[in-house]
């Protein structure tokens, strides 16, 4: 009896599928929040809870609150898919390699937009790329990565100079120089551009469109500050309500949860957030935790700059 031929393997078809999970996790993040946004700012739940506090301070702690959770639950479901935190771990870095790639497409497009040489769907001003930064697995204008930019980035991860990008991967500014700190261009930019000879000139293109918007904001610059001084001189008394201000402190974030969202799935994913990235904290969140745990450790008042308030 003959064998039936064996179908080819396609050695890139669990990079696709890594693709389109991370983007369907990252569409599902994206629409919680959303939905954990509305009910911040509708249900009465939370709206007897905010009115303890100076209403300067809720915008700020529904976007976080809302952002956060989103997170925390978008984390669990990775957790569910590889069992162990050293298997998400290194599914998260992988992740974030894709990421990579598409923030490279994306700065590429941003140059030639700023240079107004294309147009391109929901782009309206330089400030857009910062949101497709933030969800680029979602952006709809990108290009499927391709099996040499995935080669070219394997080959870059053989490399000594992968360090990890701690600034914006769509800060043209910054990455071209202009904010006077010197250009700092992502590694992973430039190995790329000494691979793709075509890409090396679009930092020399000319900055259009970025300049003109620059132009008219510093006009409204003006203004609003002219604006702004004439509400606070007419502006009441300050409220005297404390600010809500409870983002840093895991023991009343929890208490939060717990208490006053009651949302148990919520509880369980902050808690496991936390037991995942106390065994991966960087310095500074050390730092951060230690601060805060002196603090709240102290026998008496310490003053500090800015106005925190205890609300338990």
């Amino acid at each position: 009896m003959q064998n039936e031929e064996e179908q080819p393997i396609d050695p890139y078809q669990s990079t696709k599928d890594m693709m389109q999970e991370a983007a369907d996790r990252e569409r599902i993040k994206n629409e919680n929040y959303q939905r954990f946004l509305k009910e911040l700012k509708t249900e009465p739940r939370f709206q007897h809870f905010l009115e303890q506090f100076n209403p300067i301070s809720h915008e700020n702690f529904i976007q976080t609150y809302a952002f956060s959770k989103a997170n925390w639950l978008y984390s669990a479901k990775n957790i569910e898919f590889t069992q162990t935190y050293a298997g998400l771990k290194y599914k998260t870095e992988a992740d974030n390699c894709l990421k990579e790639i598409l923030q490279k497409q994306l700065f590429d497009l941003q140059c030639k937009w700023r240079a107004n040489l294309i147009t391109l769907p929901t782009i309206e001003s330089v400030y857009d790329f910062q949101h497709w930064q933030n969800h680029i697995l979602n952006c709809p204008f990108l290009n499927p990565i391709t099996q040499q930019e995935l080669d070219w980035y394997i080959e870059y991860l053989k490399t000594d100079n992968t360090d990890e990008y701690y600034y914006g991967w769509q800060d043209y500014n910054h990455i071209k120089g202009n904010d006077n700190d010197g250009d700092t261009i992502p590694n992973w930019y430039t190995f790329y551009d000494n691979r793709n000879g075509g890409n090396k000139g679009l930092l020399l293109l000319p900055d259009i469109r970025g300049e003109k918007e620059e132009y008219y904001i510093s006009l409204t610059r003006i203004e609003n500050q002219q604006k702004t001084e004439a509400l606070i001189a007419a502006s009441p008394p300050p409220d005297p309500r404390p600010y809500l201000n409870i983002e840093l402190d895991k023991i009343k974030m929890r208490k939060f949860i717990a208490e006053i969202d009651g949302d148990k799935e919520a509880l369980m994913a902050f808690d496991l957030w936390n037991t995942m990235h106390s065994q991966n904290n960087t310095y500074e969140d050390e730092q951060a935790e230690a601060a805060v745990r002196t603090l709240s450790e102290a026998k008496e008042i310490i003053p500090l700059t800015t106005d925190l308030y205890d609300w338990l």
